[in-house]
This record gives structure tokens, sequence and C-alpha cells, in this order.
């Protein structure tokens, strides 16, 4: 079954991951396991590429929050400038500190760092959107109660209106004007 992509946090993550899979083809991350080591390699790919996955869909479980909340992109946004920070810093993460980890045999180590540094940017990312999603509803709420008081003034101005209407039927009709006639009537 093939994943399905959504919105643009799910692809940064992806893009992410596949970033780290691009350097394991690197040669000097090869040259470190060639000639015997080779099986191994193909081990880290597999499972660089199962955690992939499975950080996409852990995204995935907050894709309520993304289909109802876009991220602005004005400069002066503090949320947008936390979101470069942090992407920044996995980003520099992946390029300078692979090499390091895979040479020390610390591969496990650098897929925990780097899931826990996704993990916090879409923490602070969610936490950021949940509060503008709850401002959101307010507002709707409020719009929502002043549309119903809007609608319950206009159905007491109809009801009025026929009321006043049913009371001017039931008036005896008149079937002269002349005031002569009225002050017998009377």
């Amino acid at each position: 079954m093939a994943l399905k992509i959504e919105n643009m946090y799910e692809r940064y993550v992806w893009n992410e991951w596949s970033n780290v899979l691009r350097k394991l083809t690197e040669n000097r991350i090869r040259a470190h396991f060639y000639p015997h080591n080779m099986d191994v390699l193909d081990d880290i790919t597999k499972k660089f590429t199962v955690d992939r996955r499975e950080q996409v869909n852990y995204t995935k479980t907050f894709e309520h929050i993304f289909r109802m909340e876009k991220m602005r992109y004005n400069g002066s946004d503090e949320d947008y400038t936390l979101w470069v920070k942090q992407t920044k810093e996995i980003d520099d993460f992946i390029r300078t500190s692979f090499a390091s980890y895979v040479k020390h045999d610390a591969v496990d180590t650098f897929v925990d760092k780097l899931k826990q540094l996704q993990k916090n940017r879409l923490e602070t990312l969610v936490a950021k959107m949940q509060v503008r999603i709850e401002n959101s509803y307010i507002e709707e709420a409020a719009e929502g109660l002043l549309l119903l008081r809007k609608r319950e003034n206009q159905l007491r101005e109809k009801e009025a209106k026929k009321k006043a209407k049913k009371e001017e039927k039931q008036k005896p009709l008149v079937l002269r004007r002349s005031s002569r006639i009225m002050k017998q009537n009377k």
C-alpha cells in the first residue's frame, strides 16, 4: 500500500529521512562498510526506510490539525521563524552528524535523536496551531450566537407583523366612510 503524503509537514519529514537515505549512498559512508559489512549497510537502509514510514504515519495522527490550519509564511510571524529554526537544526544535524554516528557504530542513537528532534518540532507546531484553532472556534461560536440572535429577532418581528395583521382583520369593516353614518353607528 502506498503512503499518501497529504500536507507540507509530512513532506518535510519524508524529505528529511530521504536525505538520510541518500547519505547512505555516499562513498565515504559506503567505504566504512565495504567489503565485509555491506549486509549491515543494507540492513541500516531497510531500517531507515521503515523509520521514514513510521515517522510520516506518526505525523498523520495530527492530520486533523494540519487540515484545519494552514501555516503562515510571512517573515514576521514568530511561529514560522520557530519552524524554520527547528527545521534548520534537523537539517544541520543530518548533514554534519550522520557520518560520525556511522563511524562510531551509533546509528541507533542517531535515529533516536532525529526522531526526538522531529517530535519536538511537531509538538511545538501542534501546540501553536491548537491555540489558533481554539481561537477560531471561539470566533465561530460568537458569530453563531450573533446569527442566532439575529434570526430570533427576525422571527419575533415576523410574528408581530402576523399578529398585527390578524388583529386588523378582526376589526369590523366599515362599509361607508360617511361621517354622518359613522356617528349613527356609535
